[in-house]
């Protein structure tokens, strides 16, 4: 299983000398390997394989140890949460997210984990992020059950769990893979160049909350960022409300009324001569009586939302004379989708529940 780490989050999985990454292994009985730095690039690939069960733990001692948090320890309500994300070839993602969104829900529940697939594949690949969202023991369990329906579908459609090899330690393809399978894997970029991984943010390891330090989540190193592009907000409770975002995550709603549609007429394509990465900026009004759940005790809910989609959002102060306020969202296109998203869960599933 391949995931993707920032580049100081990879020195800190090797530790002095190699010291974290032996114990890691040593601990999980599993191979872990970190591409090589590539002048430019923030991130870089972090290569765990092995036995299910061994790769499972390895994903959860890394947790811990980007946590700083003690290896034999169990989880406790007070251990932080961390945004593993995964990278799972386009082709096999379906068998993850499940008719529906069933498998989704049931690796949630399992685990405790939450889990968002992003809509599109990741730039010069067909590869998709899955981010996996929780404490270590969560994740360690969530990715045990990604894992078992990795390698059914593996047996099932290409012989065997050998074609998951896809990728060398470098990042780059491996060549044939038995059964046929094909997949161009995602290699991390230069930050400066024209693609970016767009729903890559920055993360502290010693900040629980981990909100995005870089407020578009791609660092602009040579020149002013490009100015975010508006569109007009966007009313929850609109009566013609209907679905108005496809891709944002794993259990999309498909319904009328699980969320609002801009106003009729010709849709704005707001991604039209944007730059790939460039910022986005939408906004929604939500009603005051629900920004509460929004944000959650101290924060949390937000925070969570923030850390999951890697979009900026700002919610206003209440204005005079008016039942709603004004929810302003910044990120590129693909944070932006998974963040309505999971902004308009939020509301649906409060909604329901008074």
């Amino acid at each position: 299983m391949r995931a993707v780490i920032t580049s100081a989050e990879a020195a800190t999985v090797i530790g002095k000398g190699g010291e974290n990454v032996t114990q890691i292994r040593k601990m999980a009985e599993a191979k872990c390997t970190v591409s090589d730095y590539q002048r430019g690039a923030g991130e870089r690939i972090l290569t765990v394989s092995g036995a299910v069960d061994a790769v499972a733990k390895a994903f959860g001692l890394i947790i811990r140890t980007l946590n700083n948090e003690p290896l034999e320890e169990a989880s406790s309500p007070q251990s932080k949460t961390y945004p593993l994300r995964l990278l799972v070839p386009h082709i096999l993602i379906g068998s993850i997210i499940g008719k529906s969104g069933g498998r989704i829900r049931e690796i949630q529940e399992a685990s405790g984990a939450r889990l968002n697939a992003s809509g599109s594949c990741l730039p010069l690949s067909t590869e998709r992020s899955l981010v996996v969202l929780g404490v270590a023991d969560a994740v360690h369990i969530a990715t045990y059950y990604i894992a078992n329906t990795l390698v059914e579908q593996l047996t099932e459609r290409f012989g065997g769990p050998a074609a998951s090899a896809y990728a060398t330690r470098s990042g780059g393809p491996a060549g044939p893979m038995p059964g046929g399978m094909q997949v161009v894997p995602y290699q991390p970029q230069p930050l400066h160049g024209s693609y970016g991984n767009p729903d890559t943010y920055k993360r502290h390891t010693n900040n629980a909350q981990r909100t995005p330090s870089n407020p578009y989540g791609i660092p602009y190193l040579h020149g002013p960022a490009p100015a975010p592009v508006p569109q007009a907000p966007i009313h929850y409770a609109d009566p013609q409300a209907a679905s108005a975002y496809s891709g944002a995550g794993p259990h999309q709603p498909g319904q009328a009324g699980a969320g609002p549609t801009p106003q009729q007429g010709p849709a704005p394509n707001p991604m039209a001569n944007m730059l790939p990465g460039q910022p986005l900026t939408q906004q929604i009004f939500i009603p005051n009586d629900m920004v509460g759940a929004i944000i959650g005790k101290g924060g949390a809910k937000i925070n969570e939302i923030r850390q999951l989609s890697g979009s900026v959002i700002k919610i206003n102060e209440p204005q005079d004379n008016s039942n709603e306020r004004l929810v302003t969202i910044t990120g590129t296109q693909e944070c932006n989708q998974m963040a309505l998203y999971m902004l308009y869960s939020r509301l649906e599933s409060e909604k329901h529940r008074i």
